[in-house]
């Protein structure tokens, strides 16, 4: 049965768990003194901790401090925050802390149940190192970054269970690249909090049939309220302990309230930006305004499609106006876009060995991409230099 330790001296709270997690894990009081944390999950070995930050009750301590306490007993101890889930500059303190999840005291309790039992289920499957979220913004409008989130996941695809979500309101370009018509969207999940599930995700979102790739896409109207950041965090919380790959588009969404904790979760971040001042102007406000620590800004991958080397404009520039350390060029392939596009078949299926298509498949393989030229390269060298075996 698994341990979680309760960072609390509220009693009532941890009767309030206990009992309701009584068939599924032990909970224990490790409690509220900063002095002494280190000593007590030392001794009690929890499996995940859950953080009270209530300000009577909750750790006497900061949240950064707790965090640092526990990340030194245990780097990979999965912390869930107890606090105001309402308040962005909360949620987004908590994920900077590492936290997985954030909870508000006056959630369901079978609400906070089946958080804590996804954090569970996700702790015990094989491989929960691996599992990565990507997120994908736009710089200035357009369907680069829609082509590029679809394809990408379809790539990650290929290797185990994969997740597209796509906050774009209004019937999101995804759904026309995939031609899928969803039933269930981001507010449906949002709602359906309390109960989301690896089953549940199965029979209601859309399957990609080639590669088994679901999609959760924003809202079926444009005229539907945006994603808000409790939100958008929490359903990305849930979602990603279900998935090995969860790739998330913003599409149009701007809102810092909303990104920045996306941001800060995610893994790695990739931004599209046109090869034009305006573009590059666009895209330094916006991480000026959800990266501007530079831990954060060094997950930021920056994607310049339908690269043009006639353009007065060097992707070197633009690295150096950003301040990112990695910049990608896209070879021009809008007409193997519109062409998958308008067969409902996306890039990575109707163009295997098309340039953009590579391309994808290089981005997926991450650092791995350098690895296996650089591998051949070792092999071919006695050849080259003469030198045969």
């Amino acid at each position: 049965m698994a341990r979680i330790g309760l960072i609390s001296a509220d009693e009532r709270l941890r009767l309030r768990l206990e009992t309701a997690l009584e068939d599924n894990a032990h909970v224990f009081a490790v409690g509220a003194d900063p002095a002494g944390l280190f000593q007590a999950v030392s001794v009690s070995r929890p499996d995940i901790a859950i953080l009270d930050l209530d300000r009577i009750d909750g750790f006497r301590g900061s949240l950064n401090t707790a965090t640092e306490v526990l990340r030194r007993f245990d780097p990979g101890l999965p912390v869930i925050a107890f606090g105001d889930a309402h308040d962005p500059s909360l949620v987004l303190s908590a994920v900077r802390a590492g936290c997985v999840d954030v909870l508000s005291r006056d959630d369901a309790t079978s609400a906070i149940v089946t958080a804590i039992d996804r954090n569970l289920k996700a702790l015990a499957r094989p491989g929960r190192e691996d599992v990565r979220f990507t997120l994908v913004l736009s710089a200035f409008g357009g369907d680069a970054d829609a082509h590029l989130a679809v394809n990408l996941a379809l790539a990650h695809a290929r290797n185990g269970e994969t997740l597209l979500m796509d906050a774009a309101a209004g019937a999101p370009e995804a759904c026309a690249i995939l031609d899928l018509s969803p039933n269930y969207w981001l507010q449906d999940a949002w709602r359906d909090l309390a109960r989301l599930d690896r089953t549940l995700l199965k029979s209601v979102l859309p399957r990609h049939e080639g590669t088994g790739m679901k999609l959760l896409a924003g809202a079926a109207s444009a005229h539907e309220d945006a994603i808000g950041p409790e939100a958008a965090f929490r359903v990305v919380s849930a979602v990603r302990s279900l998935y090995r790959e969860v790739v998330l588009r913003m599409g149009p969404l701007r809102e810092e309230t909303v990104l920045a904790p996306l941001v800060e979760a995610a893994d790695e971040v990739l931004l599209v930006c046109p090869q034009s001042i305006t573009g590059v102007k666009e895209a330094k406000m916006l991480l000026s305004r959800v990266a501007s620590e530079s831990d954060t800004r060094a997950k930021v991958v920056l994607i310049v499609p339908e690269y043009d080397s006639s353009i007065n404009l060097s992707t070197e520039q633009m690295q150096r106006a950003l301040d990112v350390q990695t910049v990608h060029r896209i070879p021009p392939a809008r007409t193997e876009l519109l062409n998958a596009m308008n067969a409902a078949r996306p890039s990575m299926i109707e163009a295997p060995n098309g340039a953009y298509t590579k391309f994808v498949e290089r981005l997926a393989l991450g650092p791995k991409a350098e690895e296996a030229p650089r591998g051949l390269l070792l092999r071919l060298a006695p050849r080259l230099l003469g030198k045969n075996r």
